[in-house]
C-alpha cells in the first residue's frame, strides 16, 4: 500500500491519530523508533532549522521542498506537510508538487 493511502486511511479512521511533530531527518527517524505511525512539519521548524529565524516567509518554496524531501527519505512512515499559507499561488503549488513528486506519504495542507 502507498505511504499516501495509508496515511489517508489513518486520517479518516475513528481512531486518533497522533502524529509526533519532527523538525528534521533526525527527530522524523527518532519518531519512526518511538513507533510513531506518522509525522508532522511544517515551515516553522524548517525555518528554524535552516535559519534559525521564526518563519517568516523567508525560505522559497524549492529550499521548502528540498527540506522536505531530506525528512521523506529518512523514514518509512508518512509525513504529513503543513505547507502553510506562502503557497497559495498557483506557479507556486505547481513548482512545490513538482518538487514533491518523487516524496511519499506527503499530504500538503494549504
Amino acid at each position: 500500500m502507498k505511504t499516501t493511502t495509508r496515511l489517508k486511511e489513518m486520517i479518516n479512521a475513528p481512531d486518533i491519530l497522533v502524529m509526533y511533530p519532527a523538525h528534521d531527518a533526525l527527530s522524523a527517524r527518532i519518531a519512526e523508533q518511538a513507533n510513531a505511525k506518522a509525522v508532522t512539519v511544517g515551515g516553522f521548524a524548517a525555518s528554524g532549522v535552516l535559519l534559525g529565524q521564526p518563519d517568516s516567509s523567508q525560505l522559497t518554496a524549492t529550499e521548502l521542498a528540498k527540506f522536505y524531501e531530506g525528512i521523506y527519505a529518512s523514514v518509512d512512515i508518512p509525513v504529513f506537510v503543513d505547507a502553510g499559507y506562502r503557497l497559495r499561488r498557483r506557479d507556486q503549488r505547481d513548482s512545490y508538487r513538482e518538487r514533491l513528486r518523487a516524496c511519499r506519504g506527503c499530504r500538503i495542507v494549504y
